[in-house]
């Protein structure tokens, strides 16, 4: 299924998705980009980019500048 322009994609330097195992295998906008070849170097799993390890091993929110938030 395709719900994006394939080209659109491809132009992009990375994508940001829910789950990068299973978009690199099911979507196929990213699969017809090209995108899915790599996933870990062409794809951004949104969980990783919203938390990340601080001291000591603990989990903390990243805070998201002015123009990622809604």
């Amino acid at each position: 299924m395709h719900e994006v322009d394939s080209e659109l994609i491809h132009r992009a330097w990375k994508v940001v998705v829910d789950s990068r195992d299973a978009c690199a295998i099911e979507v196929g906008e990213l699969i017809a980009a090209g995108k899915a070849t790599d996933p870990n170097a062409n794809l951004i799993e949104i969980g990783d980019e919203l938390v990340k390890e601080g001291d000591g091993g603990k989990i903390v929110q990243v805070e998201l500048s002015k123009g990622l938030r809604g």
